[in-house]
């Protein structure tokens, strides 16, 4: 039995079959903003702890300048920038590139594992580039030379 030109196409799923291409992708895109907005909120708040200035309801859209940051709030973002997603940010990449909460943000949903930020877990920064080395296996020196005493390097 065919399908007439005045009937639509059958738009009901059936059992068994594999999801469709605008499914898939609609689930792929519900993932990043999930992460685009926990990274969103993760910014807010070190930018906040940085500079003492609120943005929690700031327009995303808004360059940092309009947000109130000056050439030297944004030098000190920088480090914080830094600690907090272990990727270095310049200040000429927040003064041109980035100058938005959310440009910001696309750089490091862009840039940071997959397993960072995701939205399905508790959010996780970047693990730290240097390791720390406990006290108890950091070396001792016992004595100091006195006067006189030869010391040997």
């Amino acid at each position: 039995m065919g399908r007439s030109p005045e009937q639509p196409y059958q738009t009901q799923p059936v059992l068994g079959t594999t999801p469709t291409i605008n499914e898939t992708t609609t689930n792929i895109s519900t993932n990043t903003m999930s992460r685009k907005n926990i990274l969103l909120e993760k910014l807010k708040e070190t930018i906040e702890s940085a500079s003492g200035l609120s943005v929690a309801d700031a327009n995303p859209n808004s360059n940092f300048a309009e947000l109130g940051l000056d050439s030297l709030l944004l030098t000190q973002l920088t480090s914080s920038l830094k600690k907090e997603f272990s990727i270095p940010v310049t200040f000429r990449q927040l003064s041109e590139n980035y100058d938005s909460l959310n440009k910001l943000v696309e750089f490091y949903d862009a840039n940071l594992p997959a397993s960072v930020f995701a939205g399905n877990s508790t959010p996780q920064p970047a693990p730290a580039a240097a390791a720390v080395i406990p006290t108890s296996q950091a070396p001792v020196f016992n004595s100091v030379p006195q006067i006189g005493e030869i010391c040997l390097v």
